[in-house]
């Protein structure tokens, strides 16, 4: 299913880069893609929302992203 989160510290393409290819890397996602203008990551998963967002807010957070 498609999921999309508001992400807050992005402000540069490097910081998307950073963000798809930290994603990239979970076997569970497919096509995580960020939008900085909106400020949005967007991504499939059959995980469920909740536990989805807690577990990616643990992979992002040392490199300074939070989704909500």
């Amino acid at each position: 299913m498609l999921h999309t989160f508001h992400v807050a510290g992005t402000h540069c393409n490097a910081c998307k880069m950073l963000i798809e290819d930290v994603l990239s890397e979970d076997t569970t996602l497919r096509d995580a893609t960020v939008d900085l203008e909106k400020k949005t990551l967007s991504l499939e998963s059959d995980e469920e929302k909740p536990s989805l967002i807690k577990r990616l807010n643990t992979e992002l957070a040392p490199f300074g992203y939070t989704l909500s």
